[in-house]
């Protein structure tokens, strides 16, 4: 689990306390004041945090199989069970956040970009069974440094024998050059 400062954490709170109150109670002069003393706070809070961040290596915060895609960053049903049966499911849905990833310039924009490679392996994780390279590449432009980045795959299973299986999603940073791993039990039943 990652954790940030507790300084971090608690000046973010008081900026959204200081911004409700100030345009809740106060005159629209004083309100665009203390609106600005924010900001500027904020930005800087946001350096920090942009520092902190290119200092930690790239992982994958969340990993997990949802009911349907996913709607958004965190908008998704998580499903309870890794068994998915060939009579009621042909395809598996995973829901993946990286954190920590690098950022490219692309004139004004900041870009992340992650390669997805995946395998499957036997129960154990031992013997690998099958492997794709390049099963995705997701791609973002964005004129702020996202800090909040999904991905979803989706995987057919109706070719995939019944029986117990590890699935490896291997997700390479391109602008980090780093990679990071997670594995996911994974059930076929009749």
């Amino acid at each position: 689990m990652v954790h940030f400062p507790r300084y971090v954490i608690s000046l973010h709170l008081r900026f959204i306390t200081v911004f409700l109150f100030a345009f809740a109670l106060l005159p629209s002069v004083q309100a665009q004041e203390i609106l600005n003393e924010v900001n500027g706070e904020y930005a800087r809070l946001e350096h920090k945090l942009d520092a902190l961040w290119d200092q930690r290596p790239f992982v994958v915060r969340r990993a997990l199989y949802v009911a349907a895609p996913p709607g958004g960053y965190g908008v998704f049903n998580p499903r309870n069970s890794a068994t998915f049966s060939k009579k009621d499911h042909k395809e598996a849905i995973i829901y993946l956040e990286p954190m920590f990833y690098g950022y490219a310039r692309e004139g004004e924009l900041h870009a992340i970009s992650i390669n997805l490679d995946l395998a499957l392996l036997d129960a154990e994780g031992k013997k690998t069974l099958a492997e794709v390279k390049g099963f995705g590449k997701f791609h973002l432009r964005s004129r702020h440094r996202n800090k909040e980045f999904f991905m979803h795959v989706t995987l057919n299973i109706e070719s995939l024998p019944e029986g117990k299986y590890r699935l490896l999603l291997i997700l390479s940073d391109q602008n980090k050059k780093a990679t990071a791993k997670v594995a996911l039990p994974l059930h076929v039943a009749p």
